[in-house]
């Protein structure tokens, strides 16, 4: 007894050694094996890390930039959702694993220290029930939430690990005493923005006013008006994502996203996953839940705070299962919006469990004791509360050496830093960028293993520009497109396919060993279009099994067969070689696409559709040199505009000057031509010809194009979305002019 209470008194006067020291123990694997250091995939290495490696100006120019050429033939930077994030700064001067380590560190602390304050200062829970609710919530096992079994991911930046913090600083606020907490109010609102993506951020937001009218009531006006202030700093420092999302939304692939409902023919389907995964958030909480049952049954009385808390959690469990039977049925009605994720309520489970657990567990009254028989020596007799207070930290420790064991693995079989974003081959292929025309390159990825293939994404982290990637609102026109480049494999492998659609935001040359038939070799042309590829300016090709295809080029041959036997070895002598330097990773093929089409050409040829199945269905069927002289159009877009093509031989394009916002290019034409740009189209780029406005439209269905006349011209391309300030003096002056 002496011992726990030692133990008690020394977390009580050094939490904050205390929690530094979890955080540490909960993320050493993230940093403290250098670049060998491990990385979690899902909803976070395979996009949001190589994106914020990718901001380091060693590696691209993506800093400053508004236009993201790096993602799926070019994309808005905003709308990737975590350009405005301060964690990029670290990213920008520090090697990509230590920034990375040092955030899940971050993440872990404060999770953990401000649970802990909150359980203290401000529901006056005793020492113990708090350090076991702060070291559930900031181990944070919940492999419902987006597989974060091994705790948090970039993709929670510090919104979730910072929810406690909120709540135990306004807590502490009072504007009545001092007029510049109200400042605090908006600074805070502006740290949120700062630290998180608004589809989170939204749903924190609903935990504060609970949590001032139920749990530490709040009545006093100057206090909700503080809070209004923090909505609004909120707000204010969100606005260019904010607005990004609402120009680019209508633009996107979100537009024609199905929102299943009850109505559908699969409404069984539907129930069934929604209890599904409120079985899952159960399974992944049990711990804080049965402590929170013990709170009920083995309290003295009855606490307002519980009861609250239970309905809390009772309330996000039921809104999964409404939203995905009913709710969803309103919300398709909102257009592009009905894309967002409405039902992520359930992002507040894992934090009101962990409360509610901490407080259960210190009401339990305290008469309750167990005792102890240890042969001849005086009965020893311990509280309850003690005792599930020592057997919840024995849990969550244990949980954490599993948890571990399966890192290691993980690490073994590919999942480390080195073997995803410092590859050799790729990073010879971005030394060789600056000495050729700008290229993409496509990754064939497997869809049902992480660890023994790259996802498209990872291409980023090497600033090399791809055709594919994970994008939030990638435009509708270059989904479309997308889905031709996978057109082949709808007739032979129709469910691998249809992930085109159910995992949209997802763009790749799916692969799976396990579903396609092939052991060794695969038959590029049974399952993608490359004339597609050759045509979105696809040079390379990067895959973990060998391609088979009369126009593509191995370049690393003979250098994957030791990779080939060291893959068979069993993952102990894997993981040694991995911390020893001798680690090879999985095999990786290097192709070199014969056909690709230039980033910029001209054309003196087009073909018109009424329709875009029309149009795409043509351009599919079309071969690689008709592609290089024909322009694709649809009639809808180019009414406005006059096109007199000629035919005869186009010229060339000699590119100036190349960077995500701005291209300067010195065109040359022997007769009216249209220029082709690879890159995709969007409404918010401007073209000069020969320093007077031309209007970009779309080719090809989804890339840009620019009709001129004969002669010699200088063509600049700008990207000005809307939120911008040159935007809005170059309209003004636009005005100002007519």
């Amino acid at each position: 007894m002496n011992r726990i209470q030692a133990m008690i008194r020394w977390i009580g006067n050094h939490a904050v050694v205390a929690f530094i020291l979890w955080a540490f123990w909960l993320s050493y694997e993230y940093f403290c094996f250098g670049p060998a250091s491990y990385v979690s995939m899902p909803d976070n290495g395979d996009s949001n890390l190589p994106a914020r490696i990718a901001m380091n100006p060693s590696i691209s120019n993506g800093l400053f930039t508004l236009w993201n050429s790096l993602a799926a033939s070019g994309t808005d930077r905003l709308s990737m959702a975590f350009v405005s994030d301060i964690d990029v700064l670290l990213f920008s001067f520090l090697p990509g694993w230590l920034a990375y380590g040092l955030i899940m560190s971050l993440q872990r602390f404060i999770a953990g220290y401000f649970t802990y304050r909150l359980m203290r200062d401000t529901l006056n829970v005793d020492i113990l029930p708090a350090f076991v609710s702060a070291i559930i919530y900031s181990f944070f096992a919940q492999g419902a939430l987006n597989h974060q079994w091994a705790g948090f991911t970039l993709y929670d930046r510090l919104a979730l690990p910072g929810l406690p913090f909120l709540l135990w600083i306004f807590s502490r606020l009072n504007p009545n005493q001092k007029i510049i907490h109200y400042f605090y109010g908006v600074f805070l609102g502006a740290l949120l923005a700062l630290t998180s993506h608004y589809s989170y951020a939204l749903f924190i937001f609903p935990v504060l006013p609970f949590w001032f009218i139920f749990i530490t009531p709040r009545s006093r006006i100057s206090f909700w008006g503080m809070l209004g202030l923090f909505a609004f700093g909120w707000a204010l420092t969100e606005i260019p994502d904010l607005w990004s999302g609402a120009i680019n939304g209508p633009l996107s692939y979100r537009c024609q996203s199905r929102v299943e409902t009850v109505l559908n023919e699969h409404c069984s389907d539907l129930i069934l996953e929604s209890i599904a995964l409120v079985i899952a958030f159960i399974r992944d909480n049990i711990l804080s839940m049965f402590l929170l049952v013990g709170g009920f049954y083995l309290a003295p009385h009855k606490d307002r705070r519980l009861v609250a808390l239970a309905g809390a959690i009772l309330f996000c469990f039921g809104f999964i299962i409404f939203y995905q039977m009913w709710g969803s049925i309103f919300i398709q009605k909102l257009g592009w919006i009905s894309g967002f994720n409405f039902s992520r309520m359930y992002l507040n489970i894992p934090f009101l469990c962990a409360v509610a657990g901490g407080l259960g567990l210190s009401l339990i009254n305290e008469e309750y004791r167990l005792s102890f028989l240890k042969g001849n020596l005086p009965t020893q007799d311990y509280s309850i509360k003690a005792c599930l207070s020592i057997l919840c930290l024995t849990i969550v420790f244990a949980q954490t050496l599993s948890i571990k064991e399966n890192i290691y693995r993980e690490m073994a079989a590919g999942a480390n830093f080195s073997s995803l974003y410092q590859r050799e081959e790729l990073k010879m292929l971005s030394d060789n960028r600056q000495f050729m025309e700008p290229f993409r390159v496509a990754t064939v990825s497997d869809v049902r293993d992480y660890e023994n293939s790259l996802d498209p994404s990872c291409a980023w982290a090497y600033g090399l520009e791809t055709a594919d990637g994970r994008v939030l609102l990638h435009t509708q026109r270059y989904h479309d497109f997308w889905k031709q480049v996978l057109l082949p494999m709808s007739r032979s492998k129709p469910e691998i396919y249809e992930l085109i659609d159910k995992e949209a935001l997802r763009i790749a040359l799916f692969f799976s060993r396990k579903n396609f038939a092939c052991k060794d070799n695969l038959r590029f042309s049974e399952y993608y279009d490359l004339k597609m590829l050759s045509l979105a300016n696809v040079r390379y090709i990067v895959s973990p099994i060998a391609l088979v295809d009369i126009n593509l080029k191995l370049l690393n041959q003979g250098t994957e067969e030791k990779r080939l036997v060291w893959q068979n070895r069993p993952l102990r002598y894997k993981f040694i070689d991995l911390i020893t330097g001798k680690y090879t990773g999985f095999p990786l093929y290097i192709y070199e696409n014969n056909k690709v089409l230039p980033r910029f050409f001209l054309v003196n040829k087009a073909k018109y559709f009424d329709k875009n199945e029309q149009l795409l269905s043509e351009l599919g069927n079309a071969s690689s040199d008709e592609m290089h002289k024909t322009a694709y159009l649809k009639r809808s877009d180019v009414e406005d505009i006059s096109l007199e093509l000629k035919g005869g031989k186009p010229d060339s394009v000699v590119v100036i000057d190349y960077s995500s916002d701005k291209i300067v290019l010195n065109v040359k034409c022997n007769s009216p031509s249209i220029l082709v740009i690879g890159n995709n189209y969007s409404p918010y780029w401007d073209g000069l010809l020969n320093n007077i406005n031309v209007k970009i439209f779309p080719v090809n269905h989804t890339f840009q194009g620019i009709y001129m006349k004969s002669g010699q011209h200088e063509v600049i391309l700008k990207y000005q979305p809307p939120y911008t300030v040159e935007y809005l003096m170059d309209k003004l002056k636009r005005a100002q002019a007519s």
